[in-house]
Order: C-alpha cells, then sequence, then structure tokens
C-alpha cells in the first residue's frame, strides 16, 4: 500500500476542498481494498452519487469517505457530513454507507479508520444551525457525525500511525464487529453506550457497580427513561450474549476481544 498522495492531480485547483477530495479519492480508488469482504480494491461512484463515494463490486458494500490533514491524534470528537435530513433518514431506513475516515499530512496518508455502517445511531447525528438567509442555499441544515460517541471497540483501523494492518487483520475486526449489529436502530444507543463506559473502565475485570459509576451520565443522555439501572443489566446481558464481555458471577465481568484491537503489525 503506497501511503503517498499524488500531489500531481491538485494542479489547476484552488480550492482546498477540492484539492483534498481530488487526491483522496484518488487514493482510495488506487489503494483501498474492500474491509468487508478482502476484495483488493474499491471503485468510485459517479460524481454526486447520493449513496457514498465508493462500492465494492464482490460484495456490493458502500463506503462515504470524509478526510482532513491531521496526524493520527487529531481525528477529533465530530466529523462534518451532509444534510441532517438525509442522513436520519439513510440511517432509520439501514441504508446508510460505511465510513472512511481519513488523516493525512506532507501529501501522506498516516490513519485510515472505518466505522461500520451499523454502529450509527440518530443520537450521534448532531445537527448544526441552518444557513443564512444570504447563503446559496439559504436555510439548509447540515450535520456533524458524533464520533466520539462511537465505541473503540467497532472503529477498524486500516491505517494507524503510518502502519498499514494486514487485509486478514481488517476482514477479521470487521467480522467481529458484526456481533453488535442490531436490525433495530432504537436500540443501538443504549447498547453502545453502555459499551463505551465500559470502555473507560481501566480494568479487564469489572464489577456491575463500576458500570453503575456512569448512572448520572446515562441519565443526562436519556432524560425520558426513569430506569436506567435495569437498562443497564440489560445491556451488560446483551453484551455479554454477543461475545464482548464474559459473566465471573456475583456481580463480576471481565472484558474480552474484540474491547482491544488486535495490534497492527
Amino acid at each position: 500500500m503506497n501511503l503517498v498522495l499524488d500531489r500531481s492531480l491538485a494542479s489547476g485547483y484552488t480550492s482546498g476542498l477540492q484539492i483534498a477530495r481530488r487526491v483522496t479519492e484518488n487514493w482510495m480508488e488506487q489503494n483501498m481494498f474492500c474491509p468487508v469482504c478482502g476484495h483488493w480494491k474499491v471503485r468510485r461512484f459517479e460524481n454526486n452519487t447520493p449513496v457514498g463515494d465508493f462500492y465494492c463490486e464482490q460484495c456490493n458494500e458502500e463506503f462515504e469517505l470524509k478526510s482532513k490533514q491531521g496526524n493520527h491524534d487529531q481525528i477529533g470528537n465530530t466529523i462534518d457530513d451532509g444534510a441532517y435530513g438525509t442522513m436520519i433518514d439513510r440511517i432509520s431506513s439501514l441504508h446508510n454507507p460505511h465510513l472512511f475516515v481519513m488523516l493525512h499530512e506532507n501529501w501522506t496518508v498516516n490513519t485510515l479508520l472505518m466505522v461500520p455502517k451499523f454502529l450509527f445511531s440518530p443520537q450521534i447525528i448532531k445537527k448544526r444551525p441552518p444557513l443564512g438567509p444570504h447563503a446559496r442555499r439559504a436555510g439548509w441544515v447540515g450535520c456533524r457525525i458524533s464520533i466520539g460517541e462511537i465505541p473503540d471497540s467497532g472503529k477498524i483501523h486500516i491505517i494507524q500511525e503510518g502502519r498499514p494492518t494486514p487485509v486478514r487483520k481488517v476482514v477479521s475486526q470487521y467480522q467481529r464487529t458484526l456481533s453488535l449489529k442490531t436490525g433495530r436502530v432504537n436500540t443501538r444507543g443504549w447498547l453502545f453506550d453502555v459499551l463505551r463506559c465500559i470502555e473507560h473502565i481501566s480494568s479487564d475485570i469489572f464489577t456491575i457497580n463500576d458500570v453503575y459509576g456512569f448512572t448520572d451520565i446515562l441519565k443526562r443522555q436519556y432524560p425520558d427513561n426513569q430506569f436506567v439501572r435495569p437498562k443497564i443489566r440489560q445491556q451488560l446481558q446483551r453484551l455479554r450474549d454477543r461475545g464482548f464481555i464474559s459473566f465471573l458471577g456475583n456481580g463480576v465481568y471481565k472484558k474480552v476481544l474484540p474491547l482491544i484491537q488486535e495490534p497492527v503489525a
């Protein structure tokens, strides 16, 4: 995998956004494999396709690319996306694409991760203020993806600190995240939020009281729910059934893979 972006493609462009889009999309088309099935390349959709930027001709999965300049620790907690209503509709109808997030610096890709589409929930899509009356698209409402609210266990690192992960490991990591997939969008928020709470517990062995320590945070996220602790217990059972934690008895649990990403080879 060649991590260098083709700067010659920037010739003739003055907009930084146009340059970034042209060189990063070209890099993806030349270098990127399908993280879902391992097929050797992804192909680019025609411009202005409403669904995504790339697709795999073997498994038909679709992908969207978001990129920005920075190094591996500058992804941040939010990523700008398109129209708010469109994004909510895509997630609610289960038609959203997988998301690639790229960081590049000095014409070199240093970070690329994929967020599987089934980790998106309406709760992590934040509405931006509408454009003002003098804007070309006055009243248009965009959105930001709150990527910081997505469990780290589901983020698949394809390039990390300038080092590519082997294809087989990427596909294996994707297969493990499939256990987080739910067919009901409205159940994703609680499951992923409790998983994130567990990720913030420093020890691999933890108790239900450790998770109860996040009760106030979850109450603020779900102010209409008066039964937060029973909901926590329900999600712990679901995470146990999906293989993310194991129950040791007497309110004690243990983290198991894929809570920990495989090391980059």
